[in-house]
């Protein structure tokens, strides 16, 4: 267990990154230390829709953080009509936003067999950072990940359900 001062420092220093990301894109961005929990607003074109993502850092960069699209309360658990409904990006390649409702990606922990995602394959939480194969989006750090959900994201065009 990483103890959350520790989880603080590693996100603290990741987020300078993902900020000037959040700036440029124009997405709200908020940092909760005492909750370990990252809010970022992202809008989807077309409809301009909001949609609320979510990710929790307890024991960060032990295991994976866990990503999740929420309700504007940023409270409810992961369902269809709060993700968008996936599209394929414009290199024929699909998305990494899945309808079990998940973004499955090796840095969401939620992607993990273990706690209930498509891959077994990828062995557990723990393994993020060398999980995947070489078609699987990775990601590192909060910038990139926050990076690679956006770029999947910004195809969609409607929700799911």
């Amino acid at each position: 267990m990483i103890p959350q001062a520790d989880t603080i420092i590693y996100v603290d220093e990741e987020l300078p990154g993902a900020k000037a990301w959040a700036k440029r894109h124009e997405v709200p961005l908020e940092w909760l230390p005492e909750q370990l929990e990252l809010r970022a607003t992202l809008t989807q074109p077309d409809t301009n829709d909001l949609y609320f993502l979510r990710a929790r850092f307890d024991n960060y960069r032990e295991i994976a953080p866990e990503w999740v699209f929420t309700d504007a309360m940023w409270t409810a658990d992961p369902r269809q009509n709060l993700f968008p409904k996936p599209e394929s990006l414009p290199n024929g390649k699909s998305s990494m936003i899945h309808a079990q409702p998940v973004i499955c990606a090796p840095f969401n922990r939620l992607a993990y067999k273990v706690l209930k995602g498509p891959h077994q394959d990828w062995g557990g939480p723990a393994s993020w950072l060398t999980a995947g194969g070489p078609d699987d989006v990775k990601a590192y750090c909060v910038g990139d990940m926050l990076s690679a959900i956006h770029r999947h994201f910004s195809v969609t065009r409607k929700r799911m359900g």
